[in-house]
């Protein structure tokens, strides 16, 4: 119950609170301006990131008080990261950042979560796993980030991300993150709404932080922290996609000798845009390739000990499928 009220709550929250901070991000004139790197053609509100964090935040409140009818460490720790993130989100967004500076904050933020309990346990040595850890972390804040570069990709994404996470965390029987991941699953599809193409709101850097922010302590929580072996790819595999295209982006631009945070239209998703003619369908792509490595990665959590030739052989053939997708992007031009 206290899953179903959360999620519930959050989807609520999230359609309502979108619509006002559209309205309050036009009178701020807090708006993405339309350039020739970009897709859209319109000044476009930027502050849906804050509908989401708010829906997520007070949603997962009220869950975990009906779960253990109190707030940990943990999760006040969590908490804590996420403002941080959203703090330094929404200055980016604003007046821009350096981007030695906006790694900082989105270290802070990490360390705020690691700190908090959020380890994982990686190797035989806590300074290692921190650092692991905390690598993970940022990366994913930033593929998250690289990937809020069309309508809708990043909250449909991060809603199926959610949606597995809660299921893992069922399973394995983790109460915290399966409340976060319901919270986040909720607060992401009430803002789609408002976000698929054609989008009259953007998330912006502060909520694409977030997310990546929040899908990594789902990604730390969801699964027992003693797990060992191919079950240490498991979200990985959940968060395949946002992970393949921040490393098919990386990989592009270093070979053509430009800057990684140089913004531009080279991500995988421009090019199946190109290549299917819309966004919608790229879209519904990306969402299907993402709901296929989800229940990858949950076949492979579930059979990494019953049947390991099962979990190998399906974790080196995603990986071959996933290369062999970059290589023919690479060959569509833009």
């Amino acid at each position: 119950m206290p899953h179903l009220v959360t999620f519930l709550l959050s989807l609520l929250l999230s359609f309502i609170l979108t619509p006002v901070f559209r309205t309050i991000s036009r009178r701020l004139s807090f708006v993405d301006l339309p350039e020739e790197r970009k897709f859209h053609s319109k000044a476009t509100p930027l502050l849906g990131g804050i509908a989401v964090f708010l829906a997520w935040q007070l949603s997962v409140l009220v869950g975990l008080v009906m779960l253990d009818g109190r707030i940990d460490g943990n999760a006040l720790a969590i908490f804590g990261g996420a403002l941080v993130v959203i703090v330094v989100g929404l200055i980016d967004d604003r007046r821009g950042m350096s981007p030695l500076v906006k790694l900082g904050g989105q270290a802070a933020a990490a360390a705020i979560l690691l700190l908090g309990g959020g380890v994982g346990r990686v190797a035989g040595h806590e300074v290692v796993n921190f650092l692991i850890s905390l690598i993970w972390a940022v990366g994913l804040m930033n593929a998250l980030n690289f990937l809020d570069n069309m309508d809708g990709i990043s909250g449909g994404v991060s809603f199926l991300a959610g949606l597995f996470f809660f299921l893992l965390s069922t399973v394995s029987g983790e109460g915290l993150p399966a409340v976060l991941a319901a919270g986040l699953c909720g607060a992401t599809l009430g803002f789609l709404r408002y976000n698929f193409s054609p989008a009259s709101i953007f998330l912006g850097d502060a909520g694409s932080l977030f997310l990546g922010y929040c899908l990594c302590a789902l990604s730390l929580g969801a699964i027992p922290n003693e797990m060992s072996g191919l079950k240490l790819f498991v979200p990985v595999l959940v968060l395949g996609y946002p992970v393949f295209d921040i490393t098919f982006v990386t990989v592009i631009r270093l070979l053509e000798g430009r800057k990684i945070y140089q913004g531009g239209k080279d991500h995988s998703s421009h090019r199946m845009v190109t290549v299917l003619g819309s966004v919608p369908k790229g879209c519904l792509v990306i969402y299907s390739m993402s709901v296929v490595l989800g229940l990858t990665g949950f076949i492979v959590y579930n059979t990494a000990f019953t049947m390991p030739f099962v979990a190998r052989g399906l974790f080196a053939a995603t990986g071959v499928l996933m290369v062999l997708l970059g290589l023919v992007l690479s060959r569509v031009k833009q």
